[in-house]
């Protein structure tokens, strides 16, 4: 019997210890959505057409027009003072991504209040034969 007692008890320190690498580790749990949103948005490609976009990004937030041009844009607030709220703006000619923008925010409160102004691309033409991922 007190070997059923002794597997036990391993168990249960087992789990205890689990429990405490759990808690360890879960300094990434906090802005977990934060980090599924950078990995997301860097899978966005130039070229790739707006039903792609949305199957890696999901709805936009924000859909934006300008002449034959459009901005569709995300954010992730962060739960972390110390990490910034994550933005991305895609920009669309043609239905195929032209431009991507990628930047960040620490002020207070939910993301949705602080989008930035799309930069609408002059020539979006070159800028999809340029590829040029902008950040900051």
């Amino acid at each position: 019997m007190t070997g059923g007692r002794n597997a036990a008890a391993l168990l249960a320190a087992a789990l205890l210890a689990l429990g405490g690498c759990s808690g360890a580790l879960s300094g990434l749990r906090p802005d977990q959505e934060l980090y599924k949103f950078e990995s997301s948005a860097s899978d966005v490609e130039f070229g790739m057409s707006k039903t792609r976009v949305q199957y890696v990004m999901g709805v936009p937030k924000r859909r934006l027009y300008e002449g034959s041009q459009e901005a569709w844009q995300w954010c992730q607030t962060s739960s972390n003072p110390e990490r910034a709220d994550a933005f991305l703006t895609v920009y669309f000619y043609g239905a195929r991504v032209v431009g991507i923008h990628t930047y960040g925010n620490r002020a207070e409160g939910e993301c949705d209040n602080f989008f930035r102004q799309p930069e609408w691309i002059a020539d979006p033409d070159k800028a999809l034969a340029a590829k040029v991922r902008r950040k900051g």
